[in-house]
């Protein structure tokens, strides 16, 4: 076990680079399989539901159960949401970026000069000082199926209210849509989030691609590319929305798009991450926005309901205290 006392440091050590070691080797098979016009298909149906992790990751967690949607690790999962993780459950491991401090001498450096400052023996002039020494873990997580939860207990989106998406991405592109009742849904939403995809990507015309070095440099995207890219982000935001589109566009780009620089075609897939993830926040914020004030809305004919019928009451009452008033005047006067 990770957390094993009985490990050495050094074990222990060893213990989780071998686990690093191991997400390195998922993570390079899963960018091999998206190769695969079909596999690449199936990694975009996925990819939706796993907002806030970076590529590597959502590869990892692709690759070790292709239907997670929600991830918590074991004690979050009983902590925060008073659920348990059910026996003989493989954790799903991603990488987490876990820098640390340690003392160190570093050289002084003249901040007019920019050189290193030395003493008349030309021996550099040092200082104690905190630096941070970059590292990498991995965390075991679990996913919501793995968990005694309800079905579909923290699947937000389950039921999409299209009427109020397409109102929602309308007012992001300035288009005011109405009747959508007498129109199909599905494709009205198709056209309406390929306009916001081509939006997003108008003025991204530049993809960044790791050298020999590992420094990133930035290339023009080819019009290959950039036709790819788009059927890539329209396509997973669909999915996401649960908005039908057929996939023979998509497979068709991706069977054409040349993947033989491997580093070149990791640098489009990042954009395709990047520009979908972006797309999906902002839909996802004004389609919110848009159910509450659809909530709101729906409450005022209710509360003016119930305000008419204390109204009515009201009336009633007077009307009926009236009456007796009357009846009784007219007992009084000999009239009845």
């Amino acid at each position: 076990m990770a957390n094993d006392k009985r490990m050495s440091a050094e074990e222990l050590n060893d213990y989780h680079e071998k686990l690093l070691s191991q997400a390195s080797s998922t993570i390079a098979r899963g960018f091999k399989n998206m190769e695969t016009p079909e596999l690449y298909k199936l990694f975009l149906e996925h990819m939706g539901d796993l907002k806030g992790y970076s590529l590597n990751n959502t590869i990892l967690i692709h690759e070790q159960l292709p239907n997670a949607s929600k991830l918590e690790s074991y004690n979050d999962w009983r902590d925060n949401h008073e659920l348990q993780v059910t026996a003989r459950q493989k954790s799903i491991r991603i990488i987490k970026y876990e820098p640390y401090q340690v003392e160190a001498d570093i050289e002084v450096i003249d901040p007019k000069t920019k050189t290193i400052i030395r003493d008349e023996n030309g021996v550099a002039i040092t200082k104690k000082d905190i630096i941070t020494i970059p590292n990498f873990k991995t965390e075991a997580l679990f996913d919501v199926s793995q968990t005694n939860a309800k079905e579909n207990q923290f699947n937000e989106l389950e039921s999409v209210d299209k009427t109020v998406l397409i109102k929602s991405i309308g007012m992001m592109i300035n288009q005011e849509i109405t009747n959508t009742e007498d129109m199909n849904k599905d494709e009205v939403l198709q056209q309406l989030i390929q306009e916001v995809t081509e939006q997003s990507l108008e003025n991204k015309t530049e993809l960044f691609v790791k050298d020999e070095t590992g420094i990133s440099v930035s290339l023009p995207k080819s019009e290959q590319v950039k036709l790819f890219e788009r059927e890539s982000v329209k396509f997973a935001i669909c999915q996401h929305y649960h908005v039908q589109m057929a996939p023979e566009q998509l497979l068709s780009v991706s069977r054409e798009l040349d993947k033989s620089d491997n580093s070149h075609f990791k640098g489009v897939l990042e954009s395709v991450h990047t520009s979908t993830m972006s797309n999906i926040r902002t839909i996802d914020n004004c389609y919110k926005e848009q159910l509450q004030e659809k909530e709101q809305i729906k409450e005022i004919p209710e509360r003016m309901s119930i305000m008419d019928k204390l109204a009515q009451k009201k009336d009633a009452i007077i009307s009926t205290s009236k009456d007796k008033q009357s009846s009784i005047k007219s007992n009084e006067m000999g009239i009845q």
